[in-house]
């Protein structure tokens, strides 16, 4: 009688939890769009963009003003003006130029709000757009992979959605929330679906370079437990090569060493003759202050949790995907973190949501195996 139960309330819950996913997804969508955050490095992806538009006389950062003014409020233009960096861009066409290369060689984002234009009518409205639908997706796309585990996983990852800075990378008006949806996406279609696995990588690059570590990593450790061919492997690597080689040769930009100072060391209005630092002291602050902020971030609980389950995994010599993905996770942090010692929670989003996913995940296994031991008469 209650298998019977069972199996008629089990499409009802399985509804319902799709109903909620809609309504988390439609709530993330609704606070990304109507609450952007008009980030800094919005104004350096307009200035690229509308470089190219500039009649003779035009001053750049005078166009990036107005495009900005016509689509938000002068509020905002003001708020923007008032702060001591972005005042600078908008004010000071040099400096504002001598942004641009640190944002050039995103090009498959630049494409993706040139495109958004074209339905918005707006670049501004664009960007915002892109990381509402990109945030809602990312919402959409867990909450239906987590169906699969019952109502409950459901709501606890739909509740863990703000936490994870699903909301907040939405609302950056940066690659970053396109750029998760399409590592997640490309992460479920690895030995799926082969051409859409290539496709994915090829556009993650493009929009974020820097997720070449994140992209091969993931196949590096899911062909060293054989769960991909090498293959898979093989191609994987070298269609992420052609358009990370692609933007180093075509684009005049900074160099990596250049970055990491400009960010982590001494923000400078003007990178272009920026002095990089040759103390090695300067090096290992940056890289104290990385790891103090992760460790008393509001991630480190998931983080020694998930170090846990992989222990749990290698005391059961068990390999699963289910360890394959939790190892790959805290990989992409470590080497991510290794090469440029940000703590931005924006750059592990991914990361993130895989080992929270992981997490549940094992929570269940570890229910399901206590409730097979408590079921077997020897332990009575």
């Amino acid at each position: 009688m209650l298998n019977g139960l069972s199996g008629i309330l089990r499409p009802a819950m399985n509804f319902v939890a799709f109903f909620v996913v809609l309504i988390f997804s439609g709530a993330v969508f609704q606070q990304t769009y109507e609450h952007p955050k008009y980030n800094p490095d919005l104004i350096s992806y307009l200035s690229v963009i509308l470089d190219n538009e500039l009649e003779d006389g035009d001053r750049l950062n005078l166009r990036v003003r107005e495009e900005i003014l016509q689509n938000t409020s002068e509020h905002i233009v003001q708020k923007l003006e008032a702060d001591d960096f972005t005042g600078t861009l908008l004010t000071d066409e040099e400096a504002l130029r001598q942004h641009m290369p640190f944002f050039e060689s995103r090009y498959g984002y630049l494409a993706i709000i040139k495109a958004g234009n074209n339905i918005t009518g707006s670049l501004v409205s664009s960007t915002i757009l892109i990381g509402a639908v990109s945030a809602a997706s990312i919402t959409f796309l867990v909450g239906l992979y987590m169906l699969r585990f019952g109502f409950m996983c459901v709501l606890l990852t739909m509740l863990a959605i703000p936490y994870l800075g699903v909301i907040d990378v939405g609302r950056e008006q940066s690659p970053d929330a396109l750029a998760v949806l399409l590592l997640l996406a490309f992460i479920y279609s690895i030995g799926r679906h082969a051409f859409l696995t290539l496709l994915l990588a090829i556009l993650i690059v493009s929009i974020r370079p820097d997720y070449i570590v994140f992209t091969s990593i993931t196949v590096l450790v899911l062909f060293l437990y054989e769960r991909v061919s090498l293959k898979v492997l093989i191609s994987v690597l070298l269609v992420t090569l052609i358009p990370f080689i692609f933007t180093k040769f075509y684009f005049d930009g900074y160099s990596h060493q250049k970055l990491f100072h400009y960010t982590l060391i001494s923000q400078n209005f003007y990178p272009q003759d920026m002095v990089i630092s040759a103390d090695l002291g300067d090096y290992l602050k940056a890289y104290f202050r990385g790891v103090y902020s992760i460790v008393f971030g509001k991630y480190v609980v998931i983080y020694l949790l998930v170090v846990g389950l992989l222990i749990s995994y290698l005391e059961h010599d068990d390999r699963d995907l289910g360890f394959c993905l939790c190892l790959a996770s805290i990989s992409m942090i470590f080497v991510h973190f290794c090469l440029f010692p940000a703590a931005f929670d924006r750059f592990y989003i991914a990361p993130n949501i895989i080992i929270f996913i992981s997490l549940l995940k094992g929570m269940i296994r570890h229910r399901s195996e206590t409730s097979r031991v408590g079921s077997n008469p020897m332990f009575y």
